[in-house]
């Protein structure tokens, strides 16, 4: 009987695609049909990774039909068929995530390592749309397209779409790093923005998000299960900047406004404005020319400046903020203090995966999208 309908589907979906070529219309996008036999490869086996939460319709894990609270095995591959199936199912430990289905798709659950020194590949995206939730991980490793391409992560939640001829991964929270296998043409994508990786190519230019039904589906469906970013205040010990800004409860920042536009100073005093409220400060802004802020920042006037110039700061600590309109990279700088370092980094990845960075920078740059790149140290150091 599934082959029968199996076949039948295969039958329907020719004659849909010919209908519509004949009205001059575009024949539906061409997925890959569940072979009668299951999906392959059939190489399952122990350790238990998962388990199915739910599943509708035809859901195989290789040659074997499963149904909710069904064992995921290492190596087990998922499919769900045309039929309009389902599957939702979650990881454990160490990689927690929670992911969905939708039809027609494959997966693979902790496949081989090529490279015994390769970090796990957690799931591998063969087919289809995927989405996931993934919690704090250990390995944080995902790939696509048979390991053609790679996605590096925190804790987002996230879709990968897989067909012939590319594979396109959308953010709704958090951020991914996708590159070819080797991390050729690496680029990070973050809240509200997406990448398509055309075949055996490197990834294109970062986009605005572009929902589709069940992209939007599978976020709503995924949100809760998303960890909650924190904004509050860091622990100062160890930490003479936090001492000091706390001790007087204020935070005194001098920026390099003297440009002729001003988007970057608008995005930073947002953003740290932010910051302020959340760690319950008050906050100071000066206008000041770089020479000004290093002497600031020496003689304790100022307690951050915020400079595209961070040859001028090469004595203080410094964290990435933004890249302008002209790809310049504008820095934080503070006294050398590396707990200080460590808790405004930490600010920064809640403010990107909250999509607060994102929604601030389109504000202030007029709609451009954010690049993430040069906060790479800041969100995968």
């Amino acid at each position: 009987m599934v082959v029968k309908a199996l076949v039948s589907l295969a039958a329907l979906a020719l004659a849909v695609g010919a209908a519509a070529a004949a009205q001059g219309q575009p024949a539906a996008r061409a997925r890959t049909l569940l072979p009668p036999g299951g999906c392959q490869p059939q190489s399952a086996h122990l350790p238990r990774v998962g388990t199915v939460k739910s599943a509708r319709h035809e859901v195989h894990q290789g040659k074997h039909f499963v149904t909710a609270n069904a064992a995921l095995l290492t190596n087990g591959t998922l499919c769900t068929d045309e039929s309009g199936s389902f599957a939702d199912f979650l990881l454990g430990a160490p990689n927690p995530a929670e992911c969905q289905m939708r039809h027609p798709a494959r997966l693979r659950l902790y496949p081989p390592k090529l490279n015994p020194a390769h970090l796990q590949v957690v799931i591998r995206f063969e087919d289809g749309l995927t989405a996931c939730s993934v919690g704090k991980t250990v390995a944080k490793k995902f790939d696509a397209r048979k390991g053609q391409v790679r996605i590096l992560m925190g804790d987002p939640l996230f879709d990968v779409d897989v067909d012939a001829v590319r594979t396109l991964v959308k953010v709704e929270l958090g951020y991914v790093e996708v590159s070819k296998l080797a991390g050729g043409g690496a680029v990070i994508v973050g809240p509200a923005q997406q990448v398509t990786v055309p075949e055996k190519a490197e990834p294109d230019p970062v986009a605005p998000i572009v929902k589709s039904a069940d992209d939007q589906a599978a976020f709503n469906d995924l949100r809760g299960t998303v960890p909650k970013q924190n904004f509050g205040p860091p622990a100062p010990d160890g930490s003479p900047v936090l001492r000091r800004i706390f001790a007087k409860k204020s935070i005194l920042i001098g920026i390099d406004a003297h440009r002729a536009d001003q988007s970057p100073i608008v995005f930073a005093r947002t953003l740290l404005s932010f910051l302020a409220q959340q760690w319950g400060l008050q906050v100071g802004f000066s206008s000041a020319s770089v020479p000004t802020i290093v002497k600031g920042l020496q003689g304790g006037k100022f307690d951050l400046g915020i400079t595209s110039d961070a040859q001028s700061l090469q004595t203080f600590g410094t964290v990435p903020l933004l890249a302008d309109s002209k790809s310049s990279v504008w820095v934080v700088a503070f006294p050398a203090d590396a707990v200080f370092a460590r808790a405004f980094g930490s600010f920064v990845r809640a403010a990107v995966s909250s999509g607060i960075y994102g929604a601030d920078y389109r504000r202030a740059f007029a709609n451009k999208e954010p690049s993430l790149d040069p906060l790479r140290p800041v969100l995968f150091g």
